[in-house]
């Protein structure tokens, strides 16, 4: 299962002339948001079914063009660690990958148990160490880019 980052970085490879951005809108588990291009030509028929052929099929996506990031609210990009952004790329999306990614990427969260509500497509980190909410949200930000496309993550500390 792919990254956003990796299916970012894959559609930046084939259209390099373009702006490319891939955005999971939180609590939109199976909803995926593609910004392409600077106008609706980049938007047509052949690019997204070109595009298409590479993305994950159980998910829907919605092609849109680049500058509605703003009015979509979409946050900046992360600017994340190497070994994270490392990690990010490397294929694996099953619970065992996933475990290894954030213990190797995020070791400041272990030991943590991994809570999976497999329909739902959310990952619970439970972590025992005592991180700021700030601490926290950064933490959640790392993992959401270690998990596949359609999985939500939420770190949190055991009370």
């Amino acid at each position: 299962m792919s990254t956003r980052l990796f299916v970012q970085t894959l559609i930046q490879n084939l259209y390099p002339n373009l702006n490319v951005r891939v955005w999971q809108p939180p609590n939109k588990y199976s909803e995926i948001n593609i910004y392409l291009g600077d106008s609706e030509e980049f938007l047509n028929k052949d690019t997204i079914s070109s595009i298409k052929k590479l993305l994950p099929c159980h998910l829907e996506y919605n092609f849109k063009i680049y500058h509605q990031l703003n009015q979509d609210k979409v946050p900046p990009e992360p600017k994340l660690p190497p070994l994270v952004e490392r990690l990010a790329m490397s294929d694996g999306g099953n619970k065992e990958a996933i475990k290894l990614k954030i213990e190797k990427g995020l070791p400041d969260l272990v030991p943590f148990v991994l809570h999976v509500a497999v329909p739902e497509n959310i990952i619970g980190i439970e972590t025992k160490n005592k991180f700021t909410d700030e601490e926290l949200v950064k933490l959640q930000i790392y993992a959401q880019e270690l998990a596949p496309l359609g999985t939500w993550i939420k770190v949190f500390c055991k009370k």
